[in-house]
């Protein structure tokens, strides 16, 4: 075990270094662009194989819904065949000047996104806009009306969430 993170740590000192010789060295080349993109894919690959990996280990739920209530800022996922909830999260929604869409709705897209969305997207099927579950780079928002209308979650809530629901899963939104 030693060996190992000896082993990564001089690694990464001789790739800082090449990078920095590089810099200087090849000015004009793009020798230090090579092995950021080489280092950051590798990284990103490493991930989604991770990724893949605790997928096929989470439980497989095949008649979940989705409860969200507006008013205590709650998601809570629910297996339809025993009526027992599976996991709970905290929310934010919508403002008062852009709420969240009330009703009955279905998971219609999904997908890994970035920036102000966090790092997954869940669109519903709201038939006057564009209107999902995401995640979000404003945690503090968190428990709050602070959305556009989405409903927004931690990064990692939305993560564990993704994992588990599937294209069609019920969503019924609450309150307000």
């Amino acid at each position: 075990m030693k060996r190992s993170v000896l082993w990564i740590l001089i690694c990464i000192l001789f790739i800082s270094i090449l990078m920095g010789v590089g810099k200087i060295v090849f000015k004009d080349m793009e020798l230090t662009d090579y092995l950021t993109k080489t280092f950051k894919n590798r990284q990103i690959k490493e991930y989604s194989l991770w990724e893949e990996k605790k997928m096929r280990e989470t439980p497989n739920y095949n008649n979940l819904a989705i409860f969200i209530d507006i008013n205590s800022k709650s998601l809570e996922v629910f297996d339809q065949d025993t009526s027992q909830v599976v996991k709970r999260y905290s929310i934010a929604s919508g403002k008062t000047e852009t709420p969240s869409p009330i009703g009955n709705w279905k998971i219609i897209t999904k997908g890994k996104w970035g920036k102000g969305f966090g790092t997954r997207w869940m669109g519903l099927n709201v038939p006057w806009g564009k209107y999902g579950i995401h995640g979000t780079n404003k945690p503090h928002s968190i428990g709050w009306a602070s959305s556009h209308g989405c409903i927004r979650m931690r990064n990692a809530d939305v993560e564990d969430l993704y994992k588990i629901v599937k294209h069609g899963t019920p969503v019924t939104i609450w309150g307000g």
